[in-house]
């Protein structure tokens, strides 16, 4: 099991979670730091609206349709005198292509000018028809009603003396589209001279008979959707307890997706507090990934506080529109690793005592946000235990004899691990750690003696199993030289370290061979022996 695993295992509910609101409205629709750098991907989708029909009718002379005309005339030749309007209308149905809740950026009403009365031409417009008409029946006298709202206008001239023969006119018909989208009745645009007695309002423009299909009107539409709401915001690194973050610079990850399938940036804001109405103290963008793909951004250094709550939410942006809501998710800065004290009701760090008592009890007394602790246990992992709610951990053994280490590290509920505190301790007579009981060599044992402090020396002492007679070895090596019964002193204990016993070279030739072999230490005024301890000196493979 890990130590992440472990860690989620002990320490129970989590402590701050995910808010997972969803923030619209005016909040969603304010912009974040860093829009205006995103270039790229840009989300632009279009659909044209083809002509159904265009005419011109004029108050004198074409007073009926002008369906079959080359031409769309508008505006007078002689002040006003006879003055003409055009009218064209489409096919709506590339309108239900574009989405319910999509943006239209932009919609042009294209139509090529050849022939104006001035080259400082005024303005013509175009405006939304309001009322039923058909091409073939309009007439002067019947023409349908029209609104100026949303209507454009352009000055563009082509077609004079003093100007080119021939020119594309396009008129922002944005506005009118939007109408068509929000239910107004589609019923075509008119074009009009704002001024219909001025000179410098007439205008020719070709029609859909004109001849030459690419000079016809075009209406065509650029739309783009809003990129939906992010999902799966997430902090790493992140405490399994949600919401605890053991990090100054983490990194922010939302998986983001366009109804389209445009690639997306992801727009993170870090707040400092527990809601999305904090103070920003940072906002960033992602790079842009795919739609479907997780985006992300890492938190620079020098901005986050250590012990400081935040709130991080994440909108999504297709370089032209920002998510209208966005998600959201409280965390709480925590780098500070904990500490912890080892104390023991009958045992104290550093020495060693003698008997051995029945019971010792040993209290880990960690930091409050302590999870629990990783230990060891003379060079091995023990399993790890989690502290109360006060951050400790108590517990109660029997001591074996000899010395003991003992090594805790806390961990918090952030994940953040303290420093190794060690407890040291020695009880008894003195103990073997090595060789183990009835251990099997043909050759050489490893041999090891821990003691009370205050040993002067040693001897390692062996005999035939049975007999009486203890000899000193004499064939005891410690590294590259021959030991001559020379202890280290630590605090609380003496040790013979690691010594090799040559034992091949010493007992008799008989094999198998069950020896007794015991370490005996001098003290100023005793010398104390360990028990013995059996080990078998084997035959030659």
């Amino acid at each position: 099991m890990s130590r992440r695993m472990w860690l989620g295992s002990i320490t129970g509910t989590a402590v701050i979670g995910l808010v997972a609101a969803m923030t619209s409205g005016a909040l969603a629709a304010s912009p974040a730091q860093g829009v205006a750098a995103l270039e790229e991907p840009v989300s632009t989708h279009t659909v044209t609206l083809d002509l159904t029909g265009d005419t011109w009718v004029s108050n004198i002379g074409q007073t009926t349709s002008q369906a079959t005309s080359p031409e769309l005339r508008v505006g007078s030749t002689n002040l006003g005198i006879t003055k003409a309007r055009s009218y064209l209308d489409f096919d709506y149905s590339a309108l239900a292509d574009i989405p319910a809740d999509a943006v239209v950026q932009s919609a042009a009403l294209t139509l090529s000018n050849f022939e104006t009365g001035s080259c400082a031409g005024s303005a013509i417009r175009v405006s939304r028809v309001t009322g039923l008409w058909t091409v073939p029946g309009l007439t002067w006298a019947k023409q349908p009603t029209v609104t100026t709202t949303g209507a454009a206008t352009s000055v563009k001239s082509y077609g004079a003396a003093a100007c080119p023969t021939e020119g594309a006119v396009a008129f922002d018909a944005t506005a009118i589209v939007n109408s068509w989208l929000s239910g107004s009745a589609q019923h075509g645009v008119q074009i009009a001279a704002v001024q219909e007695g001025a000179k410098t309002g007439f205008r020719k423009y070709r029609s859909a008979e004109n001849g030459v299909a690419v000079k016809a009107a075009t209406l065509t539409v650029t739309y783009n959707s809003y990129p939906a709401t992010p999902e799966e915001l997430a902090v790493d690194p992140e405490s399994e307890v949600v919401g605890l973050v053991p990090s100054l610079t983490p990194t922010f990850s939302a998986k983001l997706s366009d109804p389209e399938g445009d690639p997306v940036h992801a727009l993170f804001e870090v707040r400092k507090g527990n809601n999305v109405l904090a103070p920003l103290v940072w906002s960033g963008a992602s790079d842009p990934v795919e739609s479907g793909e997780t985006a992300s951004a890492t938190m620079p250094a020098g901005v986050l506080l250590d012990g400081s709550i935040y709130t991080v939410s994440v909108n999504a942006h297709d370089g032209t529109l920002k998510s209208k809501a966005k998600i959201s998710k409280v965390f709480k800065v925590d780098v500070t690793a904990p500490e912890v004290t080892i104390t023991s009701d009958t045992l104290t760090n550093g020495e060693w005592i003698n008997p051995t008592p029945a019971s010792a009890k040993f209290t880990l007394n960690g930091s409050a946000d302590t999870a629990g602790f990783y230990l060891t246990v003379d060079g091995q992992e023990a399993p790890a235990v989690g502290a109360n709610a006060s951050g400790d951990y108590g517990t109660t053994i029997k001591p074996a004899a000899g010395w003991h280490t003992f090594e805790v590290v806390p961990v918090d509920k952030a994940g953040n691990e303290g420093a190794t505190v060690t407890f040291s301790y020695g009880t008894g007579a003195p103990t073997f750690t090595s060789p183990s009981v009835w251990e099997s060599s043909a050759d050489d044992f490893t041999v090891s003696v821990d003691a009370p402090a205050g040993a002067t020396g040693a001897t390692l002492q062996w005999r035939v199993w049975g007999q009486g007679t203890w000899q000193t070895a004499t064939e005891v090596d410690q590294g590259e030289a021959a030991w001559d019964g020379t202890v280290t002193n630590e605090a609380g204990r003496a040790t013979t370290g690691l010594l090799t016993w040559h034992a091949a070279l010493e007992a008799p030739a008989t094999r198998p061979l069950a020896l007794q072999v015991r370490a005996c230490f001098a003290y100023a005024a005793e010398t104390v022996c360990t028990a013995e301890r059996f080990v078998v000196l084997a035959e030659d493979d």
